[in-house]
């Protein structure tokens, strides 16, 4: 895939990593829990200079020599289990990670003592006036997944800390998420048309915002 081709599939990912406390990574290895095609994995390597990134990803969008493709074998976390790592990182990744607070457990004990967790699990659509957009939709089922799985996390991680960060997005880049990361099932009733929501965004002509929750912790 052609990088102006990334940029266009996955400008979401590129906005938010500017945002993201990633420190450099020099002899150091980390897991990207993305499930983006690479897309983590790669900025990992060549803008934080990890010298190796584990992923789940079939698919890369560029085979760097430095990623390795670890092979779930059916189970997930087994597959973290069999790995050491100084960074776990997953950017809209973890729905497809259940059972959540397993899964959290796994990634403690394969991360490296000082080792950071980064997750980015869904983001809040605004619009430019300050309307959530997915308000009227929501059964708030995500909201409950993001409370567990930061609960989980206080429970076994030091130094938790949340932080908001907010980027524009493009109605493509809206429809890219819901559709592709699994978040449709979390947000809106089963029964619920869904193109419902993409009509309304396509008619308001405004423009939007992703807020995201980012959560880090560190292991002690």
């Amino acid at each position: 895939m052609k990088h102006a081709d990334i940029e266009n599939y996955y400008l979401t990912y590129f906005k938010l990593f500017d945002s993201l406390n990633i420190s450099i990574g020099l002899s150091k290895a980390a897991f990207d829990l993305s499930l983006n095609n690479g897309i983590t994995a790669m900025y990992l390597i060549k803008n934080a200079r990890y010298e190796r990134v584990y992923v789940f990803d079939k698919k890369l969008v560029e085979n760097l020599s430095q990623i390795y493709k670890i092979n779930i074998n059916d189970n997930m976390l087994e597959s973290i289990r069999s790995v050491k790592f100084d960074l776990a990182i997953s950017l809209a990744g973890i729905l497809h990670m259940e059972p959540f607070n397993d899964f959290i457990i796994e990634v403690h004990k394969s991360l490296n003592v000082g080792g950071k967790l980064i997750l980015a699990i869904y983001p809040e659509i605004y619009d430019d006036s300050g309307r959530d957009i997915m308000g009227a939709f929501e059964q708030r089922k995500i909201g409950y997944i993001y409370r567990y799985i930061l609960n989980a996390i206080k429970n076994i991680f030091s130094y938790v800390s949340e932080t908001n960060v907010i980027q524009d997005a493009t109605v493509s880049e809206i429809k890219y998420l819901l559709l592709n990361r699994g978040y449709l099932k979390y947000i809106v009733n089963s029964n619920m048309d869904k193109s419902i929501i993409f009509r309304y965004i396509d008619k308001t002509n405004k423009r939007y915002f992703f807020c995201w929750n980012i959560i880090e912790a560190i292991k002690l």
